[in-house]
């Protein structure tokens, strides 16, 4: 046997270690830094179960149409080289921040408190603080005063 032809296996970092074998659920996640860290996610965490994404119709388009565009953009050229299955953990969720349980359907809301660890979250919330946030940062001026405010203070 050649050395050479051995497979090293590197230890998980922090990060992928606490994403190993979870779900997760981004809002904001079509936006500037929430492209970014969906991307981030599937790049460097390959063990995470699902990223479960709460995304508008917008324009006329529904949720997996705007997944479908958000994922052509070339920030996801690594991701889809490295592995093009990893795409299929996304799961775009029709909702919106600024209406009642998130403008999510019971089915969609009983999906998300079967497989993300809510209670968790809230357990150790004052120790993840800087962990959470909404990645929805509106600062158009289009965009309604009050849209804004719920999105950015209320939805978090």
């Amino acid at each position: 046997m050649d050395l050479n032809d051995i497979e090293v296996i590197e230890p998980l970092t922090p990060v992928q270690e606490f994403y190993c074998n979870t779900n997760v659920f981004i809002t904001g996640a079509t936006g500037f830094l929430g492209r970014m860290l969906v991307e981030k996610l599937l790049r460097s965490c390959p063990d995470i179960v699902n990223i479960y994404l709460l995304v508008r119709k917008k324009c006329g388009r529904h949720p997996k149409d705007r997944l479908e565009v958000m994922l052509e953009d070339p920030m996801f050229a690594c991701v889809k080289q490295k592995d093009a299955n990893l795409t299929k953990k996304l799961v775009p969720l029709r909702g919106d921040c600024t209406l009642p349980y998130l403008g999510l359907k019971k089915e969609d809301r009983k999906i998300l408190f079967e497989n993300i660890p809510f209670q968790n979250l809230i357990n150790e919330v004052s120790f993840f603080v800087g962990l959470i946030f909404n990645g929805d940062g509106s600062v158009l001026s289009s965009t309604i005063a009050t849209t804004v405010w719920l999105c950015n203070s209320q939805a978090t």
